[in-house]
């Protein structure tokens, strides 16, 4: 089976790596969309038309959306598609519903803050945290040792499950996990775990 994955930068190519390691019965097709990044800070309408036009431009009849703020946008929206689409936000839900956390703080770009389809899909305590400064060092490949340790000291105290809310962060999680005493919850792991467990990818439809 063929499945495209779609996001905007190095995000897209570390969740991609990450999965396609463990889940060898699917080929794996990555569109990157390096023309829109950063999709953190753009107009929302202007991204629901990008998102509309990159799933139509996937060579795949599935498709994952390897992006909080595209997959926020579907909620958003109530977007509808002609391929299989399967995004990284329906997943995060189901597994937060599934576990007792108290707090859950959500590292994310302004626009999946702004738009805020956690708080719509779950009842749950939920705080944010505007990762945009240790998104774009990662993506530049640049020192991200300050904007690391600013987002650390911003975290709640109360916080007991963290969420990577942006598939860059996803190249730090052994980072989080040595430097915090809570659960870290990466998106690509919970791919892997859903998928073996019932083939999610193949299942799911939006």
């Amino acid at each position: 089976m063929n499945v495209t994955i779609i996001d905007s930068g190095i995000g897209g190519i570390t969740f991609c790596r990450n999965v396609s390691k463990e889940i060898n019965c699917l080929n794996f097709d990555l569109l990157i969309d390096k023309d829109g990044f950063p999709y953190g800070n753009k107009e929302l309408l202007w991204l629901k038309e990008r998102l509309l036009h990159l799933v139509e431009e996937a060579k795949s009849d599935t498709v994952i959306i390897a992006c909080n703020t595209l997959s926020s946008l579907i909620f958003y929206y109530n977007l509808e598609f002609s391929k299989k689409v399967v995004d990284v936000i329906t997943p995060t839900i189901y597994f937060l519903l599934g576990h007792n956390f108290k707090n859950i703080c959500i590292l994310a770009t302004k626009n999946t803050i702004k738009m805020k389809v956690f708080d719509l899909l779950l009842d749950k305590d939920i705080y944010y945290l505007d990762a945009t400064d240790l998104i774009f060092d990662i993506e530049n490949k640049s020192d991200y040792e300050d904007s690391f340790n600013d987002l650390i000291l911003q975290i709640p105290s109360t916080c007991d499950c963290l969420v990577l809310g942006c598939t860059h962060l996803i190249k730090l999680k052994d980072v989080f996990k040595k430097r915090l005493s809570l659960f870290i919850l990466s998106q690509d792991e919970l791919f892997i775990e859903l998928f073996k467990k019932n083939n999610y990818i193949v299942s799911e439809k939006k």
